[in-house]
């Protein structure tokens, strides 16, 4: 309340919260009656709201996002180069000494309605669509992994399709997790990146044979 009695809300409250009664005065007085009534408005109004139900295994989904978020922070900031990318959110290039540029790019394809679009709020069963543009000049591979495990390994093979210099792999959104796109490069042959590894046994490897790497903001799926 500006101006009038103030002790509705010096007093009043309190003894309401507590379950007291409010006495003679906060009746009497006008200022005061007007502030219980509307107290008692918004309270029966808040009351009559509908409750919210959180959707089953939410808090469970919660933690397991904040583990996997923190396994790739650990694993990420690990190295200097990677680091770079996580700090700024955003596509980060680490050049080889090469006149060669090459780039990464995802969208992701609705799976009922077959339109492509950007990478917000993909679901179980969509597409991500992953272009990464390899100038002959360079050798490259690209890499799919969903939380931290390789899910798809792609140099030009029958896993991905090449046109000119752009190749374009479409990896199935299978299941819920956090899915990383990363192209590795170098103007000399890549050290052998064997399956079964995370994502950070195989950023340690390039890096310490001097290979490069894009990696563009992951996509979570929910």
């Amino acid at each position: 309340m500006n101006g009038g009695c103030q002790r509705f809300e010096a007093e009043g409250l309190e003894r309401l919260v507590r379950g007291e009664a409010l006495g003679d005065h906060f009746v009497q007085c006008a200022d005061c009656a007007v502030a219980t009534a509307e107290y008692e408005r918004l309270t029966t109004a808040l009351r009559q709201m509908p409750r919210y139900q959180p959707p089953a295994n939410f808090e469970a989904k919660v933690w397991a996002q904040i583990a996997r978020k923190e396994r790739r922070r650990r694993a990420l900031f690990a190295f200097p180069a990677v680091a770079v990318a996580a700090a700024a959110a955003i596509t980060v290039m680490v050049w080889p000494r090469t006149t060669a540029t090459p780039t990464l790019s995802l969208q992701v394809q609705d799976v009922q309605t077959e339109a492509v679009r950007g990478t917000g709020m993909p679901k179980p069963g969509d597409v991500l669509i992953v272009r990464a543009g390899m100038p002959k000049a360079i050798y490259a591979e690209l890499r799919v992994y969903r939380d931290g495990a390789l899910v798809m390994r792609c140099s030009g093979g029958p896993t991905c399709t090449r046109t000119g210099d752009v190749v374009e792999a479409k990896v199935p959104l299978e299941a819920i997790g956090h899915y990383e796109a990363v192209l590795f490069y170098g103007k000399d042959p890549l050290p052998p990146l064997p399956d079964g590894r995370s994502i950070a046994d195989d950023l340690d490897c390039a890096i310490n044979a001097g290979a490069a790497l894009i990696t563009a903001a992951p996509v979570d799926v929910h």
